[in-house]
């Protein structure tokens, strides 16, 4: 990336949350997604984060300016909060993923580091709970296997992708970032290759649907030592 890519997002970035402050002056204001981490390239968004208690609708608005995506999440801290527990069993927990890698720009009354807080406290209740989840995944998995044929259908890829969430779940693992790379399938690439491949190629269409499908099911869900949890 160039010096001069690196300036047009650093003076959007400076200048947008110049801006925010000035409309949400007790706000927490934070960077996230690639910027945040320095990952950015010249097509990358800016995505910025603005919580604050002054917010009486929660809304994200997209725009260009100076050839650059800028997306921008306003929410309450007690709302936001409620939607992360509610998102807390899914792998990526969207919510909690954008709260957790946001780099802080102004937090004046602490309100963007009291929400992440709760956000590192949803990412907990997914382990605390991961043996109920395992059952209602198994359950859904196993339900929408049986109402499939031996095609690629809503069934049959709800199914593989509940086998994909039991398999991140049995193994601990969240997105713990908004990156690029922490998509589920990517993420089971690297940290689980074999299975991986086994998904892929259902995907890709070259294994039989059902018949595969099924056996990663039982493979994922099967039983194994309370240890393995």
């Amino acid at each position: 990336m160039s010096a001069r890519e690196t300036d047009r997002h650093a003076a959007l970035l400076e200048r947008a949350a110049e801006a925010l402050a000035a409309r949400f002056p007790t706000a927490g204001l934070g960077v996230t997604g690639s910027v945040a981490g320095g990952r950015h390239h010249a097509g990358s968004d800016l995505d910025l984060l603005v919580v604050d208690t002054a917010i009486t609708r929660d809304w994200q608005m997209a725009f260009h300016a100076d050839g650059v995506r800028v997306n921008v999440v306003c929410a309450h801290p007690d709302r936001f909060a409620a939607q992360m527990r509610a998102d807390a069993p899914a792998f990526g927990a969207v919510r909690a993923s954008y709260v957790l890698s946001a780099r802080t720009l102004r937090d004046p009354a602490g309100q963007l580091e009291a929400l992440r807080g709760h956000a590192r406290d949803a990412v907990a209740l997914r382990h605390a709970a991961r043996g109920e989840l395992l059952a209602a995944l198994a359950a859904a998995a196993r339900g929408r296997l049986a109402r499939a044929g031996n095609v690629l259908d809503a069934w049959s890829a709800s199914a593989l992708m509940n086998a994909v969430e039991g398999a991140h779940l049995r193994a601990g693992r969240t997105a713990l970032d908004k990156a690029e790379g922490n998509r589920p399938l990517e993420v089971l690439a690297r940290e689980d290759p074999a299975l991986h491949a086994r998904v892929a190629a259902v995907l890709a269409g070259a294994a039989p649907v059902h018949p595969a499908v099924g056996e990663i099911v039982d493979t994922v869900f099967g039983e194994r030592p309370q240890d393995t949890l």
